[in-house]
């Protein structure tokens, strides 16, 4: 790096090796510090301003409205009314000849448990029994 020098017969200017590094900040903790070293920094600085009474672990406690017992109720009645509801599925398409209505009710049907159903599985039971 070339440097300039005045002195009493004039000017000069010599290499000095360094000489164009630029002064740095001797209030600045850290020169060369990345975007998350300083956003780091930024956050400590803003949580040692902070009390810590404020500062609570229920991170639903912050930005909330202070509500009545009324609404407190309200809201967990309607809560509890959508769970409540019951829910339709939508049966999904079937391959070709799966998805006709006979088929659909089959389906439907298989679930149901009646009276010639339950004495089948008796009667399967029992001869098991007896195979043994």
């Amino acid at each position: 790096d070339v440097l300039g020098i005045g002195h009493s017969n004039g000017i000069s200017s010599i290499l000095v090796p360094g000489a164009g590094e630029a002064n740095f900040d001797a209030f600045e903790a850290n020169p060369f510090e990345t975007k998350k070293q300083k956003r780091e920094t930024v956050v400590h600085s803003l949580l040692e301003k902070l009390q810590p009474e404020m500062i609570t672990l229920d991170p639903e406690h912050v930005a909330t409205v202070a509500r009545t017992a009324q609404e407190k109720l309200a809201i967990q009645k309607g809560i509890e009314e959508n769970a409540n509801k019951k829910t339709v599925k939508k049966e999904k398409n079937r391959m070709r000849g799966r998805n006709k209505i006979a088929k659909r009710l089959q389906r439907k049907q298989s679930n149901v448990v009646d009276e010639a159903r339950e004495r089948m599985r008796q009667q399967l039971a029992e001869e098991k029994e007896k195979e043994k």
